[in-house]
């Protein structure tokens, strides 16, 4: 099972940045007009600024919809990223749909070590590794993918290996 971006979802998250922009942009020209304090000023910036990269993080996104991020199937979990690679069953622990900060996040729970995405993954596949209690996992934001979480799990339950 091929697990893509929804390509709906992210157009429809990377016109929203851009509306995000553009009023942030008004708004530093109103502020601009009439005088501000600084902090009105980096405020203005900053939340246009951080709305414009989480933009193109959404059509980076829209540009790779068609192609898979994450593959399920009898070897493993395979995120496709250079620096993560394969998982193979026997380095994973569990594999969980778990709510994180209200928000659903499908995350492969692997023995150390755990393969290390680089900040390029972090930042435009929302790809990281959480260490917690001595347990690594990988973890994504579901929501992103074309799948259901019915069946990423009827996936998973279908190509591991029993126990």
């Amino acid at each position: 099972m091929d697990l893509r971006f929804d390509r709906n979802r992210m157009v429809a998250s990377a016109a929203a940045c851009i509306v995000g922009c553009v009023v942030g942009i008004v708004l530093l020209a109103a502020v601009l007009d009439h005088g501000a304090p600084a902090f009105v000023y980096g405020a203005v910036i900053g939340g246009t600024v951080a709305t414009g990269l989480y933009g193109i993080v959404f059509l980076v996104h829209v540009v790779n919809a068609g192609k898979p991020v994450v593959t399920i199937d009898d070897r493993g979990i395979e995120f496709h990223r250079p620096e993560v690679g394969l998982v193979p069953w026997a380095s994973v622990e569990k594999v969980e749909i778990e709510k994180v900060m209200g928000s659903k996040r499908f995350s492969v729970y692997v023995r150390p070590p755990a393969p290390r995405p680089g900040l390029a993954t972090k930042l435009l596949y929302s790809l990281a590794l959480l260490k917690r209690g001595g347990t690594e996992r990988l973890t994504t934001i579901l929501g992103r993918f074309d799948a259901s979480e019915a069946d990423i799990r009827a996936a998973v339950d279908r190509y591991r290996p029993a126990a």
